[in-house]
């Protein structure tokens, strides 16, 4: 609707210059008949005026409104006046026409930026959501046991899950196997039965602190003893390890506990191959 009363106001505003237009040029039309009366005795035109000219562009009143009356008006030589006169009077009907043209679209172009204008501030942009991702602790490693020594022979006599070995009563056996207590507070078996001879193998307590105090041997008790004996023994090995072995069953059968070999699993024909294999190793 509002391009159609945009279009009307165009086509009135070119009509009322038509009119202005051809009313101005009867106007010169008729007075040029008053000049042609007066001075006939005035050369005619050069003809080559009234021809087109191929680098000329045609005046706007011939390319929009056809033939022009101007074309009738046959000017005498150096009179210029007529043709200036027109030109300026076009200019200011143009001039109007560009100021009400001006002042009806203009206000039609603020209005439709004033309704663009919530569209825009509607659309706000949207929160982003930040998603951070903890890095996944890594889990500390258990600390690897210690390697037993090439060089050595450990057998476990382990108590019974939730039972303990009473101090007296694990001190009395091993004596009654042949073990002094002696050096390192530890009790060891000797190689002729007597503490000035050598020693084959020992027993520790498997638990912190490892020793055996006497002076409180009531108040202790273990869940685990640990026989070890060094390579190469005083003596053969092979023996050694066989009295040592018989030893350790004669404690767990007096204590009601298990041989138990140096990778936590009783003691059994897989576990004793596995020691026979290192006991042939060379030290």
């Amino acid at each position: 609707m509002e391009n159609i009363d945009t279009l009307l106001i165009v086509f009135g505003v070119l009509l009322a210059l038509i009119v202005a237009g051809w009313t101005i040029f009867s106007h010169r039309k008729e007075k040029s008949r008053v000049f042609s009366n007066s001075f006939s005795s005035q050369p005619q035109p050069n003809p080559s005026f009234g021809q087109e000219n191929p680098l000329s562009v045609a005046p706007p009143s011939e390319q929009n409104f056809g033939a022009s009356p101007i074309a009738d008006y046959s000017p005498m030589q150096g009179d210029t006046l007529p043709q200036e006169s027109v030109q300026q009077d076009i200019e200011k009907e143009l001039g109007k026409i560009q100021v009400r043209l001006s002042d009806q679209v203009a206000p039609q172009q603020n209005v439709q930026l004033n309704n663009a204008q919530p569209n825009i501030e509607q659309t706000a942009p949207q929160p982003e959501i930040q998603v951070q991702i903890q890095p996944q602790q890594s889990q500390p490693e258990p600390e690897p046991e210690p390697a037993i020594p090439a060089n050595q022979i450990q057998l476990y006599v382990m108590a019974s899950q939730g039972q303990v070995f009473a101090g007296s009563e694990f001190v009395k056996q091993l004596e009654n196997l042949g073990f002094l207590y002696g050096e390192s507070n530890l009790f060891h078996r000797h190689i002729d039965g007597t503490s000035a001879s050598p020693v084959v193998y020992s027993v520790a307590n498997a638990y912190n602190p490892g020793v055996f105090d006497l002076t409180q041997i009531h108040q202790l008790s273990t869940a685990g003893l640990i026989f070890f004996m060094y390579l190469p023994s005083a003596g053969n090995d092979l023996v050694n390890f066989n009295q040592l072995l018989n030893d350790a069953k004669d404690l767990a059968q007096a204590l009601n506990g298990w041989v138990v070999d140096d990778q936590g699993n009783v003691f059994d024909e897989d576990s004793r191959y596995r020691y026979l294999a290192k006991l042939r190793q060379p030290h």
